[in-house]
C-alpha cells in the first residue's frame, strides 16, 4: 500500500502487486479522494496491514531473458500440433496442446495446419485499430504480463500515433488507453483456432524475446460465431499487410531449450 502525498493538491493512494523477481504485476489507485473515502481505504489498509507477516522479503533472481529462437518439431511432433490444432474446441485447450509439446506461441505459429496462421508486417498493427474504428466493429484486447491479464471490450475511436508507439486515448469514449510500441514488436501474426462455434481469429503481436505482448479477436461471447465484421477487417489486413522477409529457422540447441 502506497500513500504519495508529495503534491499537496493531488495525493496517490494505492495498493501495488509484484512477482518474486520484484516486477510490477498491477497497480490500483483510489479515484476518489473525498475525506470519507480517504478515510475508508485507510482503514482497508490497516485491517489488512494486521495480518502481514513483516520479515524481511528477499527478491528472487531475475533470469535473463533470452532472444527468441525457433524451436522446430521433428515430423511426428508437428503432425501431432496439426492434428490437436484442428481437433479444438475451445481456444483455452490450446495453452495444454503446447505445453504437451514443450514449444512456445511464435514456433508453433511457424508449423501450424495450413491456412491456420499467418505471419504478418508490423505495420498491420495500426491498421486493424483502424478498420475496427472505421467500421464500428468491438474488439476484445488482451494484454499481459507474468501475473495478470487484462481485457478491454469495445470500440475504439482515437487513434494517435507517437514516434514508434500506436495509443489509443478513449477516455471520454469508454474510459480506455493504451500505449503500444509496436515498432519495437518482432512478431506479428493472423491465427486461426477452431471452436465449437466456428473458427476464432486474433492478431497477435510477440517482443524479441518471443514474449506475447497483445492480443486483438473480435468481441465474441461464448456460444455464438465469430463477427463477420472481424473476419472482413482480418482478411483485408492479410492481404495488404503480408510478411515480406522469409524466415530462417534455426533449430535451438538442446541446452537453450529449456
Amino acid at each position: 500500500a502506497v500513500t504519495d502525498t508529495s503534491r499537496a493538491d493531488k495525493p496517490s493512494y494505492s495498493i501495488q502487486f509484484y512477482n518474486a523477481q520484484g516486477a510490477a504485476i498491477d497497480k490500483v489507485y483510489l479515484r476518489e479522494l473525498s475525506a470519507e473515502t480517504i478515510a475508508r481505504w485507510q482503514a482497508m489498509i490497516q485491517e489488512q496491514q494486521q495480518t502481514v507477516n513483516n520479515e524481511t522479503l528477499t527478491l528472487e533472481a531475475q533470469e535473463p531473458l533470452n532472444d527468441w529462437r525457433y524451436k522446430a518439431l521433428s515430423e511426428e511432433e508437428r503432425a501431432q500440433l496439426q492434428q490437436g490444432w484442428q481437433a479444438m474446441t475451445d481456444v483455452h485447450q490450446f495453452h495444454s496442446l503446447l505445453k504437451n509439446l514443450d514449444i512456445d506461441r511464435a514456433s508453433s505459429y511457424h508449423q501450424a495446419p495450413e491456412h491456420m496462421t499467418q505471419q504478418l508486417d508490423i505495420g498491420a498493427v495500426e491498421a486493424v485499430f483502424e478498420q475496427a474504428r472505421d467500421a464500428k466493429c468491438p474488439i476484445m484486447i488482451f494484454v499481459g504480463n507474468s501475473g495478470l491479464v487484462q481485457i478491454q471490450t469495445g470500440t475504439v475511436q482515437t487513434l494517435k500515433r507517437m514516434g514508434d508507439w500506436f495509443n489509443i486515448l478513449d477516455k471520454d469514449h469508454n474510459d480506455f488507453t493504451l500505449h503500444l510500441k509496436d515498432k519495437a514488436l518482432a512478431q506479428v501474426w493472423s491465427v486461426k483456432r477452431p471452436t465449437k462455434d466456428g473458427i476464432v481469429t486474433c492478431i497477435e503481436g510477440f517482443d524479441g524475446h518471443g514474449v506475447s505482448i497483445f492480443s486483438v479477436f473480435g468481441q465474441r461471447i461464448e456460444g455464438t460465431p465469430e463477427l463477420e465484421a472481424w473476419q472482413q477487417i482480418v482478411s483485408k489486413v492479410i492481404e495488404a499487410y503480408p510478411y515480406a522477409e522469409a524466415l530462417a529457422p534455426v533449430v535451438m540447441a538442446e541446452e537453450e531449450s529449456v
